[in-house]
């Protein structure tokens, strides 16, 4: 999963913050406004076992991250690794590697499904702690990125894990699958 950050938030963009009359225009409430915000792409994994390794990208890095975090975390227990439905991860050679591996991939998904990757909600938790934190540079960026990554407990991985059977039962009962 390859989510991207951005300096000032999720848009890159701010403007104005204040909401009393004459408040407005106030310095207090104008927020820095970039057309293109520096942008950094991240790789993580997590389990029901807690966070694995943040790699800020690029690297090769499903060997370099994926194996030692499943190693890590499974030892030689089994695990089935899900990844969101990038064009790039269907790519012959990455399947190829996989298998390779002997990965053992969850799917296929099928075609404009819904997206149900609690990695999802992860990112999206993470991106909020990081926008609250307003960094100014991409040095700062990463270094919040990281620090806010190894802040996920192994009770809030185990908890997006765990949600997956009642979500995909609530997308069956909504005839979305």
């Amino acid at each position: 999963m390859k989510p991207l950050f951005r300096l000032f938030g999720a848009s890159g963009k701010k403007g104005l913050s204040g909401e009393e009359k004459g408040e407005r225009y106030h310095q207090s409430c104008v927020m820095p406004t970039v057309k293109h915000p520096d942008t950094i792409h991240v790789w993580g994994c997590f389990s029901s076992k807690g966070v694995g390794s943040l790699t800020i990208l690029p690297k090769n890095t499903l060997q370099q991250q994926l194996l030692p975090t499943t190693q890590q975390q499974f030892g030689e227990e089994q695990c089935i690794f899900q990844h969101d439905g990038a064009p790039c991860h269907k790519a012959k050679v990455i399947t190829k590697w996989l298998g390779d591996q002997n990965v053992e991939i969850l799917g296929p998904w099928p075609g404009n499904s819904p997206d149900l990757n609690p990695i999802e909600n992860l990112w999206s938790i993470i991106k909020w702690r990081v926008d609250k934190q307003k960094p100014t540079n991409s040095d700062k960026l990463q270094e919040v990125i990281m620090k806010e990554w190894v802040a996920i407990s192994q009770d809030l991985a185990q908890k997006l894990i765990e949600s997956m059977p009642s979500r995909i039962a609530e997308v069956r009962s909504s005839k979305q699958i």
